[in-house]
């Protein structure tokens, strides 16, 4: 007597559903993780920006409560990387009243200093900053980062990470 096995056609078609299934799901986590991670990386792009102009707005207050020291041109070149911001004014210690470059020194020294909390250099990744002044009376200040933490140190502002860092220019008329 022969037996006839009878064999299901659909034997294994679960399994290879299955694996499809787990393959797309895959493929779609992989693509919500990417997501994720560029919405991290473009958050904090905005976060330093935003630190940045907190910093520059900053300096233009600190200009416009000294508007003395402005009109003697104590604001009109100051960079972060001067010697001359690392030291503090004799009168801040002293207790004694600061003249006007005296209190432009300290603004710098507090701007662009580390030993200061909310600095260019402790809030912003190679962090620098310049205030100058134009023919036209109108200050500029940019405040220079490396946003992509490359160790770039071009200042030329032009968007492109592998040679300048980002920067942030503020021209303001005290």
């Amino acid at each position: 007597m022969k037996r006839h096995l009878l064999q299901n056609p659909n034997s294994g078609f679960t399994l290879i559903e299955v694996m499809v299934s787990v393959l797309v799901i895959s493929v779609g986590l992989l693509g919500m993780a990417g997501l994720q991670t560029t919405g991290i990386q473009q958050s904090h792009k905005s976060y330093l920006k935003t630190q940045a102009s907190l910093l520059a707005f900053d300096m233009a207050d600190r200009m416009r409560a000294n508007l003395v020291g402005v009109t003697a041109g104590h604001y009109d070149a100051v960079n972060s990387i001067d010697a001359l911001v690392e030291t503090i004014p004799d009168c801040i210690n002293a207790g004694t009243p600061c003249s006007a470059a005296d209190t432009a020194s300290h603004d710098a020294y507090q701007w662009s200093n580390a030993a200061s909390d909310f600095s260019i250099p402790n809030t912003l990744p190679g962090g620098q900053g310049m205030v100058s002044l134009n023919g036209t009376g109108i200050f500029t200040i940019t405040v220079f980062w490396d946003e992509a933490r490359t160790g770039v140190t071009g200042t030329n502002c032009s968007n492109d990470p592998q040679l300048d860092m980002a920067c942030f220019i503020l021209e303001f008329l005290p």
